[in-house]
């Protein structure tokens, strides 16, 4: 009977020192888009230029100067972010040397630029 006891009493023991894990789902939030009416406005015209990591953050030996990843996803939340508001012309710079220098090598003249207000 001591025997029993003493196996209850350790089962109820080590019952209670585990711990139960409660699943909580996270539905991800989706953001509506709101259509409210546009009042007619003039639209601000903004170049985006290159971003660079110029930190030593995640610079590996294999890093690529012209392939930098944060730098690419930093100009997308910056445009994404622009171009939901529906308030500005967005001109995206981010190539604009190369685009020039394949245009010298094709031996066609260079394309008309557009100003931006920022």
């Amino acid at each position: 009977m001591k025997k029993a006891l003493m196996g209850i009493g350790f089962l109820v023991i080590a019952y209670s020192c585990s711990t139960q894990q409660k699943v909580v789902r996270v539905e991800p939030q989706v953001q509506e888009i709101k259509q409210e009416e546009q009042e007619q406005v003039l639209k601000r015209k903004v170049a985006i230029a290159r971003f660079s990591n110029e930190t030593q953050y995640a610079k590996g030996i294999f890093y690529d100067k012209d392939n930098d990843p944060l730098g690419k996803q930093a100009v997308d939340i910056l445009s994404t972010k622009l171009a939901s508001t529906n308030k500005f012309i967005l001109l995206e710079r981010q190539d604009m040397d190369k685009i020039l220098e394949e245009l010298k090598i094709a031996g066609t003249e260079a394309p008309q630029k557009v100003g931006a207000d920022y």
